[in-house]
């Protein structure tokens, strides 16, 4: 319908267009978009970040490579660099990682004293739950001033109680939920399963509402994470997806292990990586919070566990001070630093 289109400005990392390398080339094509048939490609061009910043034309070459065959010409309107914080920026400017820690203690994990239980521990290694904690837990660590750790569990009844818990310490006293460091947390678990029960349901919404609750509390330059090891689907699907939204606004990051063979698809769609969640009462989640790996997937290779554990935090870390406008301390006032507006993006021409 239209011979010489203007497309809209559009936001690319340099990381992913060529690798910060000004230089290197990348295509670009164009196409004709059709509803009654295939699109048809119109042609297209190799050029370098560089000459787009340089606004140099770029003539489209057809598909079949006739460079005599005038396909027509991108013109760059406008186009600049701007460079945005990383997680390094807030991390050298004294943002502080927090981590808090939930273990999975239903019944479905089977009886501790049995080889085939997920929380088996005769064995001569680590079990499941041991191998994801430590893996996860000792990168981690690493960005916690004071090294110390949340502890939590699930799903078990605690001494002298008729029914479960579904949030309670490690150490089972709950005025001191914290343990030091990933071995303090290790020693914590073992010493905690000789002495609950294990029962169910499997309900994340306490957990991740006490997680909630601690990050309310904290403050810019502090950034939540829980961590969930868990060996199944959960029970009270409706009421995490409410907490899940009502924490997006929060400084927190919730990552799920899953640890076992066991059907994880609920799992799955907490981590909303295309569609936002949404709440018993429409609302949606303003940023994904959740990151879920299924631990059969890396079982025996901790540190790429905890790689693709890892993976969405920094971007959400970022999503969420861009979203609440902080500023990293060491940023200079003339620097961007938000998402950057459409039209300081790249801006392209047909003719």
């Amino acid at each position: 319908q239209n011979l010489n289109p203007v497309w809209k400005p559009i936001k690319v990392p340099l990381s992913e267009l060529c690798n910060g390398d000004l230089s290197a080339p990348f295509r670009i094509e164009c196409w004709d978009e059709d509803t009654l048939s295939k699109d048809d490609e119109i042609g297209s061009v190799n050029c370098t970040a560089s000459e787009i910043l340089n606004r140099v034309e770029l003539p489209l070459i057809d598909s079949q490579g006739r460079e005599s065959l005038k396909c027509g010409t991108l013109k760059v309107d406008r186009a600049c660099v701007r460079r945005i914080p990383t997680l390094v920026d807030y991390l050298g400017s004294g943002c502080q990682i927090t981590v808090t820690v939930a273990v999975d203690f239903t019944a479905s994990n089977q009886d501790p004293h049995l080889p085939t239980s997920l929380h088996y521990n005769g064995g001569k290694g680590l079990n499941q739950y041991q191998e994801a904690m430590s893996a996860v837990g000792e990168v981690l660590i690493e960005y916690d001033h004071d090294k110390k750790i949340a502890a939590f569990g699930y799903g078990a009844i605690l001494p002298g109680e008729s029914g479960p818990s579904h949030c309670f310490p490690l150490s089972l006293n709950h005025n001191t939920p914290d343990v030091s460091g990933v071995q303090g947390l290790l020693d914590a678990y073992k010493g905690c399963l000789s002495r609950v029960t294990l029962h169910g349901p499997t309900n994340f919404a306490p957990t991740i509402e006490r997680a909630a609750l601690l990050a309310e509390e904290t403050s810019k330059q502090h950034y939540q994470v829980l961590l969930i090891v868990t060996d199944g689907c959960i029970t009270d699907k409706s009421a995490t997806v409410d907490a899940l939204v009502k924490a997006s606004h929060l400084p927190l990051s919730v990552i799920i292990v899953g640890v076992g063979d066991e059907d994880f698809s609920d799992m799955s769609f907490l981590d909303a990586d295309t569609e936002p969640l949404v709440d018993g009462d429409g609302n949606k989640a303003v940023r994904d919070i959740v990151q879920f790996v299924p631990f059969r997937e890396f079982k025996g290779h901790g540190s790429l566990l905890a790689a693709q554990v890892l993976r969405e935090l920094p971007s959400q870390l970022l999503q969420y001070q861009a979203l609440n406008a902080n500023k990293p301390p060491s940023w200079k006032e003339d620097m961007p630093w938000l998402e950057l507006p459409e039209d300081s993006a790249w801006a392209f021409r047909a003719t």
